[in-house]
């Protein structure tokens, strides 16, 4: 899958819709490094490549800044973040097992149904998509970032809610998935069977496993089980993508 191979119809839009086409090729541009970590980004060289008036550059540019695939600098515009070095990805664990495990036990002491069955619909969604024959790992991930932006947001406490959204840390895991399996020195085959068996674990489906006991405790409102499956699962994911890490980053 490439940017190119994506296809908008271009008659009888409104704004708000070349606004949301010209954010989505971007995204898709940012994550496939067609445009490259680092890469300069201008307001008119986007628009002349997507045939689109500056507004819903301005507008998609800006979205992409708050997800973290871009980022602004004063008197340079906006470039395309970098990936994740190893001491960011130490940081970002880091900071996902302080507060993911403690959302989760505040999710189950205060736990709302419909917000229970929101998240068992995102793991349905993933064990329904782990049926294909080749795993969309996009899809995935962006599941899997639902329900963990989800669970924060069930710990009622804003300020760590958006502090979690704000690492977009699927995201970032994304982007090192696809940067190495474009790039031929960081083994192809290797990080896409660790991507495979992250998220399908051979023939059990581990991580949707782990969602799965992770909802079940919060709708059990088992504080003390929920924090525990959630701190495991962080950990788990920090093995799993540490390999993926050091070939992009070495040092």
């Amino acid at each position: 899958m490439s940017a190119s191979e994506i296809q908008f119809s271009r008659s009888g839009r409104r704004a708000v819709d070349l606004v949301d086409e010209t954010y989505e090729r971007l995204k898709v541009r940012i994550l496939y490094s067609e445009i490259a970590p680092g890469q300069h980004v201008t307001i008119d060289s986007v628009a002349r490549a997507h045939n689109v008036s500056h507004t819903p550059v301005r507008e998609a540019l800006a979205r992409l800044e708050a997800d973290g695939l871009l980022v602004k600098e004063a008197n340079r515009g906006y470039s395309a973040s970098p990936l994740l070095t190893a001491a960011e990805f130490t940081d970002l664990f880091q900071f996902r097992l302080l507060i993911e495990p403690w959302c989760a036990a505040q999710a189950a002491r205060q736990v709302e149904g419909a917000e229970v069955d929101q998240l068992t619909r995102e793991v349905e969604l993933q064990e329904a998509l782990l049926s294909n024959a080749e795993t969309p790992f996009r899809e995935l991930t962006e599941s899997d970032n639902r329900l963990h932006q989800l669970i924060a947001r069930m710990s009622r406490n804003e300020a760590t809610a958006k502090a979690f959204e704000r690492t977009h840390a699927h995201m970032h895991l994304y982007r090192l998935y696809l940067a190495n399996i474009q790039v031929p020195a960081h083994g192809t085959d290797f990080v896409h069977e660790l991507f495979h068996n992250y998220y399908s674990g051979g023939d059990s489906a581990v991580a949707v496993r782990e969602h799965r006991g992770i909802v079940d405790a919060i709708r059990a409102a088992d504080p003390v089980r929920a924090k525990r499956l959630m701190k495991d699962h962080i950990k788990r994911s920090q093995a799993s993508f540490a390999p993926v890490v050091r070939r992009v980053d070495p040092a």
